[in-house]
């Protein structure tokens, strides 16, 4: 499964995430405002 990290409201985000959908390709999407992700 792939993992696609970025923001609802981007157009290049909505445009691969439907791509993805269009190629039945299983995704998890993560808001990385939402989820803020830690530093190593």
């Amino acid at each position: 499964m792939i993992v696609v990290f970025g923001l609802p409201n981007c157009d290049a985000c909505r445009k691969a995430l439907t791509w993805l959908r269009n190629q039945k390709i299983e995704y998890h999407f993560v808001d990385y405002r939402k989820n803020v992700l830690e530093e190593s």
